[in-house]
C-alpha cells in the first residue's frame, strides 16, 4: 500500500515495515528526487539521522533516557505532540512521526527553535564567533528585538549558565580537566562543546515539517487530542521531589499539576507524563490506572528514580506489541522446525 508520505511493505508478517519519505536537500532544485529514509514501525522506534548531542543544555533534558522513554511509545500513533517541548530530546532521538508539534510556553525556547530551522545559516555563524567569555553571558543576559541575536543570547545563555533561568547567572568557568582514578577520560570541556557546531545543521534538519507552537500545555492538549495522537509529557518536576525551585521561566504549582492531570486523564489519545515518584502523582495518575514504570538514572552526580507514567491506551497498544512479538517469534521457531 502506498501514499504521498509513506511506503508500506508487507513482509512475510502481517506487521508493515513503514519506510517515511522526505525531501532530500537538492529535491527543490531538481523537482521529486526523493529518497527512502529511516523505516518506522514497531521494531524501529530509534532514529538513525539522530543529532550528535541535544541542541543546547536544558533544565531537566531526557537526552539519556530518551531511548528508555522512545521505547514505551507506541509505534503506531499518527501524531507525536510535545506539551513541554524544552530541548525536544525524544522529537531527535525518535524516527518521523506523519504530524509533529512542538509546544512550550517559553517563548525564547521557540524562537530558538524557529530560527535554527528557518535562518540557520545566519544563526550558526553567528554561534561559531561567539567567545566563550563570562561577559558574553553577561549580553546573553539583555534583551534584543533583533531576530538572530535574540536566538544566540538564549543559547549562549542554555550553554554557559549553569542554572539559565536564575536571575544572577553563574558562568561554567571550568579551571580542571577531571580525569578520574584511571587517569583517563571522556570529559569534554563546555567550551570545546560550544565551539563544534556542525550537529546543528542536522537539527536544523531535523526540524523541517515540525509544528511549533507557543501556549500552554493544556490548549495543546485541547487542540491536538485525538485517538491516534500521542503526548509525551515532560512539565517541571513538582518542588517536592527536587532540590531547586527557579530551574525554568515557567514553574509549575500544586494546583497546575493537577490541572494538568485532570486533562490527561480525559484525553482519547495516548500519554506518557515524567517526573519522580510522589504522593500527587500516585494520586494523579497511579489511583487513576496509569502505569508507573521506573528506572535508575545519574542525575547531577546522583543516582535517582527516574518514573515514568503510561495512560491505559499506552500500555495496552505496547502490550498488543508485545504479543505480536511473541506471536511472531512463535510462528518463526515452527517454521524453522518444519524446514530446518
Amino acid at each position: 500500500m502506498k501514499d504521498s508520505n509513506n511506503i508500506m511493505i508487507l513482509k512475510d508478517s502481517s506487521t508493515p515495515v513503514v519506510y517515511k519519505v522526505i525531501a532530500t536537500p537538492n529535491s527543490f532544485k531538481m523537482g521529486y528526487n526523493i529518497e527512502l529514509t529511516e523505516k518506522f514501525g514497531r521494531d524501529h522506534k530509534l532514529s538513525t539521522h539522530a543529532p550528535s548531542r541535544p541542541l543546547a543544555r536544558y533544565p531537566g533534558s531526557k537526552n539519556r533516557l530518551a531511548p528508555w522513554i522512545i521505547e514505551h511509545i507506541p509505534a503506531y500513533h499518527d501524531t507525536y505532540i510535545l506539551p513541554y517541548g524544552g530541548m525536544a530530546a525524544t522529537l531527535f532521538k525518535k524516527v518521523r512521526s506523519g504530524i509533529e508539534v512542538y509546544n512550550d510556553l517559553d517563548g525564547d525556547a521557540v524562537h530558538l527553535f524557529r530560527t535554527i530551522r528557518e535562518d540557520k545559516d545566519a544563526l550558526i555563524d553567528a554561534i561559531a564567533m561567539t567567545p566563550w567569555s563570562p561577559e558574553e553571558l553577561e549580553l546573553a543576559s539583555s534583551p534584543t528585538d533583533v531576530p538572530v541575536e535574540r536566538a544566540r543570547r538564549f543559547f549562549c545563555r542554555l550553554w554557559m549558565a549553569y542554572y539559565p533561568y536564575d536571575l544572577n547567572l553563574c558562568f561554567r568557568r571550568q579551571m580542571k580537566y577531571s580525569r578520574g582514578s584511571s587517569g583517563k577520560s571522556s570529559m569534554v570541556p563546555a567550551a570545546k562543546l560550544f565551539a563544534d557546531i556542525d550537529y546543528l545543521f542536522v537539527v536544523a534538519e531535523r526540524l523541517r515539517g515540525v509544528i511549533l507552537e507557543n501556549r500552554t500545555a493544556l490548549e495543546i492538549l485541547a487542540t491536538y487530542d485525538y485517538d491516534r495522537a500521542f503526548f509525551y509529557c515532560d512539565p517541571p518536576y513538582t518542588h517536592d521531589t527536587r532540590s531547586r525551585t527557579t530551574h525554568y521561566s515557567n514553574e509549575m504549582g500544586i494546583e497546575q499539576h493537577r490541572e494538568l492531570g485532570k486533562a490527561l486523564n480525559n484525553i482519547q489519545g495516548m500519554a506518557i507524563v515524567s517526573g519522580y515518584a510522589s504522593p500527587l502523582y500516585k494520586e494523579l495518575y497511579e489511583d487513576r490506572g496509569w502505569l508507573r514504570v521506573d528506572k535508575l538514572a545519574r542525575t547531577n552526580g546522583h543516582d535517582k528514580i527516574e518514573s515514568i507514567w503510561l495512560n491505559r491506551y499506552t500500555a495496552e497498544e505496547l502490550e498488543r506489541e508485545t504479543t505480536e512479538r511473541e506471536e511472531e517469534a512463535i510462528e518463526n521457531e515452527r517454521q524453522l522446525r518444519m524446514f530446518g
